[in-house]
């Protein structure tokens, strides 16, 4: 691409982390010599930017999903629909979009790059959405027959669902049988097709004194008069005949028991948690459409809270959905006063010459209750998983091929909301959030429920995290004009020299005036990104823009043009550009094909 007559275009003449050659067109009338004694006008370095992985920020973003009655997402709202509020007080919503899983009038799988198919020069194809879907089996919680039945339906769906150019990746919460984000089909299968049960603590077949997860928390936490007597009359019944002597010694064994459960049961959970927040934190990093689906029977996270607040709090920061899907499906055993119907029940005669401990009532009652209880509590973090980051969840239903269709789709069309606090402290505390339609007409609203607040410890560098979000995302943002153009060179038989050429018109920038000078700074990061949406590379410039008067006149009426290039291999990529100065952002991508 030849530059536009009168274009100020600056170039490379180093590589990164060195001082540029600074290019400048300046006034005619101004004479060498004094031109020589003053501060350039546009001073130029580029470096190769160290994304962090936590930065804090003054900036709010809520992705909002609205469904109708019949759970189709509405595409057809504006600003004014909404409303934001942030711990009850009314929000001004500063930005709002409309964002489409694929544009108007396309389907999934069109417009795939074909090979050989584009010639050398510059290829300008808008890019295919990049659309990142992590399927995460909890194998440490869930019994064979869930696994089956689950994974399956995972493969039923991927088959008539997944579109060219989307990637998934196969997760597990005890680690083996994964495989990462990929397109390979062929792997998908076989990774889905050698799922099996990995419980960390194996519990027996019939375990004596049979105490589930919820009844040894209420038996160590809460002091449970009847769970306890409950467990102490089933370890008299198993191990000592009813023997009316050994009472004590089988209350004080119960009490064992359920500290040693509740300790288990914990350490399952901290093990679903922590490798589920590897997998949020491995989505957080990739552009485009990132979604989490937790496929488990749900699991015991009273005591674990502080975990799961870390971890959808990174899914929040990093624009991740997560979804989930509850893998026991119609379960009848609620309905059942002693429990599940694949266990062997245990049922409390009267028998006088048992104690009747203080606030023991009804024993059968009393279990028929803590099992409805226990089965609400397991479901509680598949719940807040997807209420607090606006995604799915699909419970109490056999049909795990509807499940996946809900939970595992991406939303066709989604609402990009984003709102600065006013008076925000550095406190880290939890800030609730809630978005309403002003008329509502039967919608369903699918939204985050809060933010964390940046800790007094967390760096206040809004502009960088500013700009990585939007490097690491596939939202087109124009809040003043650029452009980008890309071209290949071959450079040798496999080899070969990405150039992108950033063009940014500056004519609705805000300079200040800063002695005597039009002063504003630019920064513009280039990143590649291979088929599979990982980062190849990625190159930032600085552009500090001292322009006299005379210059700024040029510059505002024929732009600015850069060029980046990069060394690469033949190829699909997706290039991301984003350009920030003093007050405004702008975020493009284009898709280049390198083939020769």
């Amino acid at each position: 691409m030849r530059p536009r007559p009168g274009i100020l275009e600056i170039s490379e003449t180093g590589g990164p982390r060195r001082l540029l050659a600074v290019a400048a067109l300046v006034a005619c009338a101004l004479s060498a010599a004094a031109q020589t004694l003053q501060t350039p006008e546009v001073a130029t370095q580029e470096s190769s930017p160290n994304f962090s992985l936590h930065v804090e920020r003054n900036l709010v973003v809520v992705r909002v999903v609205v469904r109708d009655s019949a759970g189709n997402p509405r595409g057809n709202l504006t600003k004014d629909d909404f409303l934001l509020f942030d711990d009850g007080r009314p929000q001004a919503i500063a930005h709002f979009a409309v964002e489409r899983a694929f544009p108007e009038g396309r389907k999934a799988g069109e417009g795939t790059p074909k090979h050989g198919a584009a010639p050398p020069g510059a290829i300008e194809r808008a890019p295919q959405p990049l659309r990142f879907l992590a399927l995460y089996f909890d194998d440490v919680h869930m019994n064979f027959e869930q696994i089956v039945r689950t994974r399956d339906a995972a493969q039923r769906y991927l088959q008539k669902e997944l579109a060219l150019g989307d990637r998934v990746g196969i997760f597990t919460s005890s680690g083996y049988n994964g495989l990462d984000l990929t397109r390979d089909a062929a792997k998908i299968q076989e990774t889905l097709a050698a799922l099996l049960p990995r419980p960390i603590v194996q519990q027996g077949l019939d375990p004596c004194p049979n105490i589930s997860d919820y009844q040894a928390y209420l038996i160590t936490a809460h002091r449970d008069a009847n769970a306890l007597e409950f467990a102490t009359r089933d370890l008299l019944n198993c191990q000592f005949h009813n023997d009316s002597r050994m009472y004590n010694q089988a209350k004080q064994g119960a009490e064992s028991e359920a500290y040693r459960r509740i300790s288990q049961a914990e350490v399952e959970s901290e093990y679903s948690l922590r490798k589920m927040d590897q997998v949020v934190r491995r989505l957080s990093f990739l552009p485009g459409q990132r979604t989490l689906l937790l496929i488990s029977p749900g699991f015991l996270t009273i005591t674990l809270q502080a975990h799961m607040d870390r971890i959808i709090d990174r899914a929040l920061r990093g624009n991740v959905i997560i979804n989930t899907l509850e893998a026991r499906g119609l379960d009848a055993s609620p309905a059942l006063p002693l429990g599940d119907a694949s266990e062997q029940g245990y049922v409390p005669l009267p028998n006088p010459a048992f104690p009747t401990p203080p606030g023991v009532t009804d024993l059968v009652a009393a279990k028929g209750q803590w099992v409805n209880e226990g089965y609400i509590i397991r479901d509680d973090a598949l719940a807040e998983f997807a209420g607090s980051t606006g995604g799915v969840f699909f419970q109490n239903n056999n049909s795990m091929d509807q499940g996946f269709e809900r939970a595992g789709s991406f939303p066709s069309v989604y609402y990009t909301l984003a709102f600065s606090p006013s008076n925000l402290k550095s406190d880290g505390k939890f800030h609730t959030l809630k978005v309403k339609l002003v008329r509502p007409a039967s919608l369903e609203i699918a939204a985050r429920r809060g933010y964390f607040a940046p800790s007094k410890t967390a760096a206040a560098d809004t502009s960088a995290a500013e700009i990585e979000d939007a490097v690491f995302s596939q939202d087109n943002v124009s809040n003043f004009p650029a452009e980008v153009e890309t071209q290949y060179f071959r450079v040798r038989e496999n080899d070969a020299q990405l150039a992108v050429l950033t063009h940014v018109d500056l004519r609705f920038a805000r300079f200040r005036k800063e002695a005597g000078r039009n002063a504003n700074d630019l920064t513009v990061v280039v990143a590649v990104f291979d088929a599979d949406g990982n980062l190849v590379i990625a190159k930032e410039k600085r552009l500090e823009l001292r322009l006299r008067d005379q210059t700024l006149v040029r510059v505002l009426q024929a732009g600015l043009t850069m060029k980046t290039s990069f060394n690469v291999k033949p190829g699909s990529y997706v290039v991301r550009q984003v350009v920030r100065d003093d007050a405004e952002l702008s975020a493009l991508s284009r898709a280049v094909d390198i083939f020769f």
